[in-house]
């Protein structure tokens, strides 16, 4: 027996102890047939990998694991889910080719604010932050939904990821394996030059966090996306300055998240400064393989002045060169003015966003999904 193996039957032993028998559906005897011997070990291994999985969603514990670690192919996600309340709280799971609903998985509580949601990199595991109880005793903390092969059924369990009290969150990232869990906080009133920003990562399995903090500035963070397998995050720090002083300057900037935390101005610039064919630089999302990141530009007019009504706005969406910022490629204009990047997995050619309704981007070319509501978020 190899190594591998001993340590998943312990822990497979371990989940089972919490499981009820009556739960499990009798295992059968698989046919024989020929492989290669090299295959034994490996396949032993999967095998027990697979009863594990099926042992943890019959017990109902808290989570510790993805399903899958194993990413789809180069195409289109199978699924994107969309997060909606209030009034109703809940997850529905879509087709990413048809936008055909595949299944409807209540929530319990509610959002904080306007619903958020992120997913990993095998697009059966999503991330959606979910706040408990009232005033003082409320409580946010992630649940994670796991949806099958066919995107037909989801089990939902609670995290031990919990974010601080009296916080405010703006943007969460959920890293490929599905470990761990990246939330941008903001301590005080969003947008007031005194709050502190936070972003925080943490374990999904013990709740243990590490986090960056930035005060005294009047900057937000937004569009949190993992790359590099996990290590570095990329993110937008977006001026929130009054309209009166003119179109914010936003930032792209890296992080590398190994170390124990510190100040979030210690990450490295990416992008900046406004691109001549995009217009000004309002907001990018990396790729998921870190090699580039969508991006949308607002041309409008410069100079110190009032922001311009939103018809005299002209939004454009290109891909950016990391680092640099340089222009790669210029998308199809989306439809409106305004625009939210939503994912963007793996090496980009698929990209879910809302300008301002929902749409995914194959290839430069865009089509239109079934509608959601302003109190929604989506991702795949």
């Amino acid at each position: 027996m190899t190594e591998i193996e001993d340590r998943l039957r312990r822990e497979l032993a371990q989940v089972a102890e919490r499981a009820q028998p009556g739960q499990l559906r009798p295992l059968r005897e698989p046919r024989p047939r020929a492989r290669a011997g090299w295959l034994a070990p490996a396949a032993a291994a999967a095998a027990v990998v697979a009863v594990v999985a099926a042992v943890w969603l019959a017990s109902g514990a808290i989570f510790r694991g993805p399903v899958s670690t194993v990413a789809p192919d180069n195409g289109m996600p199978r699924f994107y889910v969309v997060v909606t309340g209030p009034p109703i709280f809940r997850a529905v799971v879509h087709d990413s080719l048809t936008g055909r609903v595949l299944t409807t998985i209540p929530l319990p509580g509610r959002p904080d604010g306007t619903p958020l949601i992120a997913a990993a990199g095998d697009n059966r595991t999503f991330a959606v932050p979910v706040t408990e109880g009232q005033h003082l005793r409320a409580v946010t903390r992630v649940f994670v939904l796991q949806v099958n092969a066919t995107g037909t059924s989801g089990q939902l369990a609670p995290s031990r990821a919990t974010v601080p009290p009296h916080t405010k969150m703006t943007s969460i990232a959920l890293s490929p394996g599905g470990g761990k869990v990246a939330l941008s906080l903001v301590y005080g009133r969003v947008g007031a030059r005194r709050a502190v920003k936070e972003i925080r990562v943490v374990s999904l399995a013990t709740g243990m966090a590490r986090a960056w903090t930035s005060s005294g500035t009047w900057n937000a963070v937004i569009n949190l996306a993992w790359t590099d397998g996990g290590r570095y995050l990329g993110f937008d720090w977006v001026p929130t300055l009054p309209v009166t002083i003119g179109m914010p300057q936003t930032q792209v900037r890296l992080l590398d998240t190994e170390g124990p935390g510190g100040k979030v101005l210690a990450s490295q610039v990416i992008a900046t400064r406004a691109k001549p064919s995009i217009g000004t630089l309002s907001g990018a999302l990396l790729f998921a393989d870190g090699h580039a990141m969508i991006a949308l530009g607002l041309h409008m007019p410069t100079g110190p002045q009032p922001m311009p009504p939103s018809n005299r706005v002209l939004a454009k969406l290109a891909e950016l060169s990391v680092p640099g910022g340089h222009v790669l490629r210029q998308y199809p204009r989306p439809r409106g003015q305004s625009c939210y990047l939503l994912s963007a997995p793996g090496d980009g050619a698929h990209v879910l966003l809302r300008c301002p309704v929902l749409e995914r981007m194959d290839h430069g070319h865009l089509t239109r999904l079934p509608a959601i509501g302003s109190h929604s978020a989506a991702a795949w």
